[in-house]
């Protein structure tokens, strides 16, 4: 399972901000690195390792190599669908979000809630938490109104 880095986010909005970005911090723009950038920065969802070689970022192992560079330069991050594999897309696109348990719903979080639940787990816990990584799991609200108290039935309603 991929790392998360811990270098800070770059703002980089669009494809020509994130080679600039870059450049400024002196990261290499190889072919292979220009062509990764050019498929991350496509409209669409944050998208595996997987298929960003087959979107013609490269075979799958310059394809995770080249995404540890650009992760640890801030342009890009990566998170995960609960249970699943990481996604990765450019930094300013990856937002904290919960996700509902049962039928898959993603919601991203308001900036405002995300950094009230920061607060409080730092000064509860003393734990810097990254909310954008993994989804916070849960039921939405129509899953939440379908459950019932009986496991059996609860079991075939999320099926």
């Amino acid at each position: 399972m991929p790392v998360p880095h811990h270098a800070p986010a770059a703002p980089a909005p669009t494809l020509h901000a994130a080679i600039g970005t870059l450049r400024a911090r002196g990261v290499r723009l190889s072919a292979p690195r220009r062509r990764l950038l050019e498929c991350l920065y496509a409209p669409g969802p944050p998208r595996t390792a997987e298929q960003l070689a087959g979107a013609g970022a490269g075979d799958v192992a310059t394809v995770y190599r080249n995404l540890g560079a650009l992760e640890a330069a801030g342009v890009v991050r990566h998170s995960h669908r609960a249970g699943g594999a990481a996604c990765w897309a450019p930094a300013a696109a990856v937002r904290a979000a919960a996700e509902c348990e049962w039928c898959g719903r993603r919601e991203p979080l308001d900036p405002a809630v995300v950094a009230r639940l920061r607060a409080v787990a730092l000064h509860t816990l003393g734990f810097e938490v990254h909310l954008d990584h993994l989804p916070l799991p849960g039921l939405c609200a129509e899953c939440a109104g379908r459950r019932t108290n009986d496991p059996w039935e609860a079991s075939r309603v999320a099926a």
